[in-house]
């Protein structure tokens, strides 16, 4: 999926972060990157909220 979707991190290792959340599954790319990808579909409508709305709260004054 790197390979095709992220091709500047596909060299990085990957491995599954332990989650005990039902939506999500949490991997780590390299040191400093986490990858998040929903375990059902049911989760997938918040991922899709979720991304829309980020750009529009990215030039609050807020550190992250």
């Amino acid at each position: 999926m790197l390979d095709e979707h992220a091709q500047a991190w596909a060299h990085l290792p990957l491995h599954e972060l332990a989650s005990t959340g039902t939506d999500n599954r949490l991997f780590h790319i390299g040191k400093a990157h986490v990858l998040r990808l929903p375990k059902r579909a049911e989760a997938i409508p918040a991922l899709r909220k979720e991304l829309t709305w980020l750009p529009h709260l990215r030039d609050l004054p807020l550190a992250v």
